[in-house]
């Protein structure tokens, strides 16, 4: 399993935020690029089945995570033997 450590920005308080990925499978005859991201106290994890394999960017959105004030850890690992590929991420304080 490969693994990527992200760092959130400086948060204002604890509290729950809504993280989004901007990622991109591998290619469409690739079928085993499983994720799984864990940020606060929760682990989200994905099948392949369930992200979008167009080889475009896409987003995957509505991850609430619950943080501290400060920086904080992501952790994204590709539990399975093929590709995906990280763009970016959001982060957005649920009010």
């Amino acid at each position: 399993d490969d693994s990527l450590t992200l760092t959130t920005p400086e948060l204002p308080r604890d509290g729950e935020y809504t993280l989004s990925l901007v990622y991109r499978v591998g290619t469409p005859t690739q079928d085993d690029e499983d994720l799984e991201v864990k940020c606060g106290s929760k682990t989200f994890k994905f099948k392949d089945k369930e992200l979008v394999n167009s080889n475009e960017f896409e987003t995957l959105e509505g991850l609430v995570c619950s943080f501290k004030a400060g920086t904080n850890n992501v952790i994204i690992t590709g539990t399975d033997s093929d590709s995906v590929h990280l763009d970016a991420f959001k982060l957005k304080e649920v009010c």
